[in-house]
Parts: C-alpha cells; sequence; structure tokens
C-alpha cells in the first residue's frame, strides 16, 4: 500500500491531529493492530516517526516496541523532511489548502490532500480538478499580461495588468465556492492558444475580450467573476477569434483571386488574340482571289482550284473560331465554379469580390460578341469571294460564247 493511502486510511479513522494546516502528529488512543499494521506500512514507504508512549516517553520505533504496545496510547509525529520526500505537503482538507494565496497562483510539485483523497501520485476529480483548471487558466493570462506582479519582487499578492485601449488590473485571488463549478471552455481557449498562428492577434482578441466583460467590476472581484463566467468568455474569445482568420483567411483568399483574375483576363483576352490573324487572311485571300480571276480567261481547272482553296480556308477557319467558343466557355465555368466554392465557404464576405465576377463576366460577353461577328463576318467575305469567283467566271464564259457566235 502506497503512504498516500495509508494516511488516507488513518485519516478516516480520525487518528491525525493537525496544528493549524500542518500535520501534527497521530495519536493512537489506543493502538490496534490495524494502527500498527498501516505505522509499519508508512515507515516501509520510508517516513520516519519520533514516537512517544502515553506518559511522554521516548520509544525507539522498531517492530517488536511497535507489537508490545498494541492496547497502549502511543503519538507517532512524523518526521517532515521524509515526510514530504514521500507524499509532499499533507493537508487535511480543501479549504486549508486553498487559504493560501500563494497556492491559489502557483500548485505545489507534491502535495496531499486528505480530505479529498488526493495525492500528485493520483486523478485529479472535484475540486482539485476545477483547480488545476484554475492554474493553467491562470499561467495562460500571464502569458499575455503586459504586466505580471510576480515580476516586482516587492509584491505578496499575484495581479495581472492588461493595456487595451484601457488598462485593466486584475488581482488573484478566490475560493472554494469559485471552484464549485468546472470552466466550460478552458479546453478551446487552451488548444487555440497552442497552435503557434497568429500568436499577437490571439493575444489582443483575449484582451479585448477581457477589458470588455471586466471593465466594470472592481479589481479586487475582477479574476472572481471571471471564473463564474468564464463559458461567457471562452464563447467571445472563440467567436472573435474565429472571425479574424476567417477574415484572415478570406483576404489570402481574394489576393489569390486578384491574381487568378488576371490570368482570366489573359486567357480571354487570348482567345480573341488567336482568331484575329487568321481572320486577316480572309480579305487577303479575297484579293489575291480578284486578282487571279481578273486573269483567268481560259484555265477553267486552275480557277477551280482557287475556288476549292477559298472554301477551305473558310471551313477551318469557321472550326477554329467555333473551337474558340468552347475554349472560353470552358473558362467561364472554370472562374464560375471558383467562385460559387467561395461563396460558399465566405457567404458574409462574398460581397467584396463579387465585383470580380461581374468584370470577368463582362469581358466573357464582350469576346464572345465579337466571336459572333467574326463568325458572320467570315461567312459574309466568303460569300463574296464566291460570289466574285463565280460571277467573274460566267462573265469570262459569256464573253467567250459570244466571241464565237
Amino acid at each position: 500500500m502506497q503512504a498516500h493511502e495509508v494516511l488516507f486510511q488513518l485519516f478516516d479513522h480520525g487518528v491525525l491531529h493537525f496544528d493549524g494546516s500542518d500535520l501534527d502528529c497521530i495519536k493512537l488512543t489506543p493502538m490496534t493492530q490495524e494502527h500498527a499494521n498501516l505505522i509499519r506500512d508508512l515507515a516501509d514507504a520510508g517516513i520516519g516517526f519520533d514516537c512517544r508512549d502515553a506518559r511522554d516517553h521516548h520509544l525507539d520505533f522498531t517492530s517488536q516496541i511497535l507489537q508490545a504496545h498494541i492496547g497502549n496510547d502511543i503519538i507517532f509525529e512524523l518526521e517532515e523532511e521524509t515526510a514530504k520526500d514521500v507524499v509532499g505537503t499533507i493537508f487535511s482538507d480543501f479549504p486549508s489548502f486553498i487559504a493560501n494565496t500563494q497556492r491559489q497562483c502557483r500548485e505545489p510539485s507534491k502535495y496531499c490532500i486528505l480530505g479529498e483523497k488526493y495525492s500528485t501520485d493520483g486523478e485529479a476529480t472535484g475540486l482539485v480538478a476545477h483547480y488545476k483548471n484554475v492554474i493553467s487558466l491562470i499561467q495562460l493570462l500571464s502569458s499575455i499580461a503586459d504586466f505580471d506582479s510576480d515580476d516586482d519582487e516587492s509584491s505578496h499578492d499575484k495581479s495581472l495588468t492588461y493595456l487595451h485601449r484601457s488598462k485593466l488590473t486584475m488581482s488573484i485571488s478566490y475560493g472554494e465556492d469559485e471552484l464549485q463549478e468546472q470552466l466550460d471552455g478552458l479546453s478551446i481557449v487552451k488548444e487555440i492558444f497552442t497552435d503557434e498562428q497568429h500568436q499577437e492577434q490571439k493575444k489582443s482578441i483575449a484582451k479585448e475580450v477581457l477589458v470588455s466583460l471586466l471593465v466594470n467590476i472592481p479589481d479586487n472581484k475582477k479574476f472572481k467573476y471571471l471564473l463564474q463566467n468564464f463559458n461567457v468568455f471562452s464563447v467571445r474569445f472563440n467567436e472573435n477569434y474565429q472571425l479574424y482568420v476567417s477574415e484572415f483567411s478570406f483576404d489570402e483568399v481574394r489576393s489569390e483571386f486578384e491574381e487568378r483574375k488576371r490570368e482570366y483576363f489573359v486567357k480571354i483576352n487570348d482567345v480573341f488574340t488567336s482568331v484575329q490573324g487568321k481572320l486577316l487572311g480572309v480579305p487577303i485571300s479575297i484579293a489575291a482571289a480578284s486578282v487571279k480571276v481578273t486573269t483567268i480567261t481560259g484555265n477553267q481547272s486552275f480557277a477551280y482550284f482557287i475556288g476549292f482553296a477559298i472554301l477551305t480556308y473558310a471551313i477551318l477557319l469557321w472550326l477554329i473560331i467555333k473551337n474558340q467558343k468552347h475554349t472560353l466557355s470552358a473558362l467561364k465555368s472554370e472562374y464560375e465554379s471558383l467562385m460559387g466554392r467561395l461563396k460558399r465557404q465566405f457567404p458574409d464576405q462574398y460581397s467584396e469580390i463579387e465585383g470580380l465576377q461581374v468584370e470577368l463576366q463582362k469581358r466573357y460577353n464582350y469576346q464572345r460578341y465579337c466571336l459572333k461577328i467574326f463568325s458572320f463576318m467570315c461567312i459574309a467575305l466568303v460569300v463574296l469571294a464566291l460570289y466574285m469567283f463565280i460571277g467573274e467566271l460566267l462573265l469570262a464564259y459569256v464573253i467567250k460564247y459570244l466571241y464565237q457566235i
């Protein structure tokens, strides 16, 4: 049996006597066999004793002496040094433990609270678990404070000062009443601060929430009020931080989309420029054809070749324009899909970049209109070229026929 478990049993037997908050002695009146076994277990764990009988005579602590005095009144005083090494500082109950202001701010490295059946070797429950959470909160609040009284050697009571728009000073003082309920949301706050990103902004948000929550509360009651209303603090802090992260992420997305917008503009403009050079060939081919036709009088096969070449060129150019229309539609689907995702992810901020989609839509409509005009021009010019070719050819046949009459 471990030493702290033995002490728990002796405490339940009512044989432990305290001088204030310090364990004074184990008074067995009389000592039973069970008591003797428990004392022996403590000795085996490494705790030393100073033994006295009812007449205050010193007794050597041996197993034989212990067994010989069963049924007698015996007082055992624990050696403080060995007791601290084995179980740490021993407290009778939680109020005596929490009464010390230093322990309210810093948890002892090793201790035992008999009334709570707790030692540092065991699992914390109830008030002790809530106390440990408060210690974690104090450490967190100290890490974001602009001034900590611990840095001042002349200060005895701990206080934290925050400078955010106005000065907020909070004295760290609380009692058992403030530990009846657990701190709702503490795990969320700690998790947020565990992440290394945006540390300065997190501190600023936490200070802002603290100031807004505690500004009208007296300094010596601020921390108690914070513990009693910690769920309000945790909700506000989490909401404000998530809003900041959302804004931060949205700014990154907005910058990225503005860059993508320029890429889309270039791609859409390329749809026009890639066809523009090919369209210049239409009037040139028509001019060349008209020159050739005017010189053709008897070479019918060469005239057919010129007509076939013009028709082939027109068909190929028509297919290129259709292909560019498909490319333009694909670009539209791509940026509309991107904007749809942004609208679902950032519904509140979407209006800030909606204008970018409007600009892209205008550019798309303009290029689509240009391609329609190019299609019409292609058809019109080819029809004109064929008309000129066929007309000149018919005129040549008519003239030839008239000469034969």
